[in-house]
């Protein structure tokens, strides 16, 4: 068993056990991150956030890239996810450290269930999330902010708030 850090160092109370493995950012752009990303394979991801401003306006991305590489997952329980993953049906919301260690060992003891799970979450992707159903979606975005914009002129005050928080999540993960 390996438990491998993409991009973000392992906590230094794990960090030097011989089965974790960091790996650095290969790249910065999008493109090459996913390029290199297809070619990884797990038997099982998570995504653990701080639930705070930033992380809350994240989309469920990662979702999407783990249930690409036909891997199911665990997620903090916060709205990033939660408008995706049906808890238990194709994915896992945890919301304590006793979630998160219950559903992990779930999801290492049950081959089976990591299989279902996966199958579930492609399924939720194909039926739900391909861009060719969404498309729309992001017209109605881009004129629904132009819209706040005209209204609240000079009212940066939202933005100023999640750009601080974006700040000093990035200070604390490159601090180390």
């Amino acid at each position: 068993m390996e438990l491998n850090f993409w991009s973000i160092k392992p906590p230094l109370e794990i960090a030097n056990y011989p089965q974790v493995k960091w790996i650095p950012a290969v790249s910065y752009e999008y493109e090459d991150f996913a390029a290199y990303f297809q070619t990884q394979f797990a038997d099982i991801f998570i995504a653990p956030l701080i639930d705070n401003l930033f992380n809350r306006a994240k989309s469920p991305l990662k979702f999407f890239e783990y249930t690409a590489l036909g891997a199911p997952g665990v997620y903090s329980n916060l709205e990033t996810f939660d408008q995706v993953i049906a808890h238990g049906q194709n994915g896992f919301l945890a919301s304590s450290l006793q979630d998160w260690h219950k559903y992990l060992k779930l999801l290492i003891e049950n081959g089976d269930l990591r299989f279902k799970l996966a199958i579930n979450a492609q399924r939720t992707i194909r039926s739900n999330w391909l861009l060719s159903k969404n498309a729309y979606r992001w017209r109605e975005a881009y004129g629904e902010k132009g819209r706040k914009f005209h209204q609240l002129p000079g009212d940066k005050r939202g933005d100023l708030v999640l750009i601080q928080s974006f700040s000093r999540q990035y200070y604390t993960l490159n601090k180390a």
